[in-house]
């Protein structure tokens, strides 16, 4: 229920590519599938689901979600992270253009730093221009590695085709800012345990939920019979959706939106 309560919430996901990289990063999964097909997807993830309009998460957030790119091979991730890499250290460069009341900072050839001169208005404008959209390109970058996952894995000693979930994410581009003026940080690491460790002692959090109305959703859904009781008795006793109040009529309208799988395959 704190799903309908308080909306989806971006959770830390260990990724891995290919046995060589591994990346700890903060997003909300969805997966494009059929009721009809979704038994073998609780059996992995849960025995309840909700189930959003895609429509609506498509026009209020077409520039966050869009649908998982399954890779064959480690060379499409690497082409990604090089983009990225290149995408923030351009980004990187203009904020420094930009320190110290937009001053330019000129590298030496051994490497050290010194101000040249100050840029005049017109000058840093360009600057100031040319760094949102070295953000933009930074964070078009990061999400893009974000929506990278193998075509197959290994899941508790069996393969399996990741392809067949037919995933889409919402994902928080790394550097973002989260709240207060705080970053968002991944983490990246050769070792999965190196992930796996980072994750029990991350301390992100982020707090800027998905909220949704009771329009978008389609349906509330549960293996069986016997949990679609429960669930019906737990709306029941709910009285917000995403934080807004609901009336009675909504509430009977929210019931009318549960349904049973065991039900739906017959």
């Amino acid at each position: 229920m704190s799903i309908l309560r308080e909306g989806l919430r971006y959770g830390y996901c260990l990724e891995e590519y290919f046995g060589e990289l591994n990346a700890c990063i903060p997003m909300i999964s969805f997966c494009d599938i059929p009721i009809e097909l979704s038994s073998e997807h609780s059996e992995k993830y849960g025995d309840y689901a909700i189930g959003l309009k895609k429509r609506y998460l498509m026009e209020n957030y077409q520039s966050e979600i869009g649908p998982v790119n399954y890779c064959l091979t480690i060379d499409t991730v690497n082409a990604a992270l090089e983009t990225y890499k290149r995408a923030r250290a351009y980004d990187k460069y203009i904020e420094n253009l930009l320190n110290d009341n937009l001053s330019v900072v000129i590298n030496d050839a051994d490497g050290k730093c010194h101000r040249e001169r100050d840029l005049d208005a017109n000058e840093g404008g360009k600057a100031l221009m040319s760094f949102f959209q070295g953000s933009a390109l930074s964070e078009a970058a990061s999400r893009s590695l974000g929506l990278m996952k193998m075509y197959e894995s290994l899941n508790k000693g069996k393969m399996q085709t990741n392809y067949d979930e037919c995933e889409w994410r919402m994902v928080y581009p790394e550097y973002a800012i989260i709240e207060d003026g705080e970053l968002c940080k991944w983490f990246w690491s050769k070792s999965k345990q190196a992930c796996d460790n980072w994750k029990k002692e991350n301390k992100y959090r982020i707090t800027d939920n998905l909220h949704f109305t009771l329009n978008d959703i389609d349906y509330i859904l549960t293996s069986n019979e016997d949990q679609k009781f429960s669930v019906y008795n737990a709306v029941s006793n709910l009285d917000v959706l995403c934080g807004i109040k609901i009336s009675d009529e909504e509430r009977d309208l929210l019931h009318s939106k549960i349904v049973c799988v065991e039900r739906a395959n017959k």
